[in-house]
């Protein structure tokens, strides 16, 4: 069985759940980078899939296995943003366009250079003129696959009872699997460019290079507004002139009464006849961008904005602009 212990010896796995050590180990690693992503799959009865949020991010050079469990993290760890949203470093993988999509749409981040490694594999293979028996009938082509025709070895598939993503810790079995995944990319893209080397010629991995575009929207900013207590004004209190009347009592309602989202759809109409999530979340959203200084919870927000799947497609890019200046203006106040 091919483990990334047989490319070297001295490479270190390091699994974490810290935000801290995650930053510091990030820090350390020299690009090309190995980057794969893992997250739990949920079927409901009828036999529909449900992708959950994205628990695992995996990244390597050749020293360091880097395997991050932000599923067990408040924030995605800060250099973690920067490395993948960095377009000088590039980040090798398979699958690469919808693993970078699923951490736009779960995190905010716009991945910057992910390498898909299939389509460089076709991109060398008719280049060098290589054996037809190294080609593949697509350009996303799994990573057994490519290792078994690359670097001549099959990798450790997990079995069934170890594909629960979603618990606390992950097993031995578990880390030592995705560990040897990400690096096995990271192998199969240096001996394509070492066949290159060989042959004295030159393979370009940004033609196969995807970037996540962020679309210039509206910001919503956070609060710069002070509150007694928990950041709740008094309901005397929450009042603006720039937001209209409709948006400020759905506004009030969520952010000063506490009410969930049911029970406002209910009030601004009637129980048997209550106003569609989309139209109350799109309340609550015009109140917050009509007057940036609106105090708000981003936890509350974010619960807000996904509890319905069109909300969340309408809205995420809006809702992670404010994300990240409120996690930017909270590690200023730390830092001052």
């Amino acid at each position: 069985m091919h483990t990334y212990k047989e490319y070297h010896l001295a490479t270190t796995t390091v699994y974490t759940q810290s935000e801290e050590e995650a930053n510091d180990l990030i820090g350390t690693l020299k690009g090309p980078l190995g980057s794969l992503v893992d997250w739990p799959v949920f079927f409901w009865p009828d036999g529909g899939p449900t992708n959950q949020r994205t628990n695992l991010v995996q990244l390597c050079d050749e020293q360091t296995v880097l395997l991050i469990h932000v599923g067990q993290m408040i924030e995605l760890p800060k250099k973690l943003s920067e490395i993948l949203e960095n377009p000088d470093i590039p980040k090798i993988g398979v699958n690469v366009l919808k693993n970078g999509e699923k951490l736009f749409d779960d995190f905010g981040v716009a991945c910057a250079n992910l390498i898909e490694l299939g389509a460089l594999a076709q991109h060398a293979v008719h280049q060098f003129n290589i054996s037809p028996s190294f080609l593949f009938e697509k350009q996303v082509v799994s990573l057994e696959e490519m290792t078994a025709r690359f670097q001549a070895g099959t990798l450790a598939k997990l079995k069934r009872r170890a594909l629960n993503w979603i618990r606390p810790q992950l097993s031995e079995e578990q880390i030592g699997c995705v560990a040897n995944n990400t690096y096995s990319a990271l192998m199969v893209y240096k001996k394509l460019l070492q066949i290159a080397h060989n042959k004295k010629q030159r393979l370009e991995p940004a033609e196969t290079s995807f970037d996540i575009e962020r679309e210039p929207t509206d910001v919503l900013t956070s609060s710069s507004r002070t509150a007694p207590g928990n950041g709740v004004l008094p309901l005397g209190e929450t009042t603006s002139a720039l937001v209209p009347r409709r948006q400020m009592r759905a506004y009030i309602l969520w952010h000063v009464l506490d009410m969930s989202l049911n029970e406002i759809c209910a009030e601004l109409r009637s129980r048997e006849n209550p106003l569609a999530y989309s139209t109350v979340v799109s309340y609550i959203l015009g109140a917050l961008r009509a007057d940036p200084d609106l105090p708000f919870d981003i936890r509350r927000l974010e619960t807000l904005v996904r509890y319905d799947p069109y909300c969340w497609k309408k809205y995420k890019k809006w809702f992670w602009r404010i994300w990240f200046e409120q996690r930017d203006k909270r590690a200023a106040e730390r830092d001052g």
